[in-house]
């Protein structure tokens, strides 16, 4: 335990926490629970995440693993839609989401992040692939014969 500021900060080996918001301007949202369903296993869902940490490919503090945020754009997102990231930091946000086919915004105020977060935005290819949940789908020949269908109607 630590004294700071006259508060007292106990430090544990817990797993660190992040809140994701999910905004649309309408009730007219999109998430694709046959995709999380799939993904999950055949299963419904829910709404806490276990993800396993990645090694940082950034100098930045606070960057997130690309497994949470190709989730995250693939069940709430099609191919073509537009993913904001107000805080966009190293940039992985827009690395997945070209990856996935989505347009990105993105918003950074430190000139030193803006530069790694386009460099590595510009070096990634459009594929279409979700990369992390391609290793799932090693293990599940349903979910891969699923989203290989989905992609295939042009609706992913």
């Amino acid at each position: 335990m630590t004294e700071q500021f006259g508060f007292r900060e106990l430090y544990t080996t817990t797993h660190p926490t992040e809140l994701i918001w999910i905004a649309s301007k309408t009730k007219k949202y999109f998430f694709d629970y046959d995709t999380a369903k799939m993904i999950n296993g055949g299963k419904q869902m829910r709404n806490l995440w276990e993800i396993n940490a990645e090694r940082h490919k950034t100098s930045h503090p606070t960057e997130k693993p690309e497994t949470l945020l190709e989730r995250i754009i693939l069940l709430g997102s099609k191919q073509g839609d537009t993913i904001l990231d107000p805080f966009t930091g190293s940039g992985t946000t827009g690395v997945v989401a070209k990856r996935l086919k989505r347009n990105f915004i993105g918003f950074e105020l430190s000139p030193e992040y803006f530069e790694i977060a386009q460099n590595r935005i510009n070096g990634t290819s459009v594929n279409g692939k979700a990369v992390y949940s391609e290793k799932l789908l090693k293990q599940n020949e349903q979910l891969k014969f699923f989203l290989e269908e989905k992609a295939e109607y042009g609706l992913t």
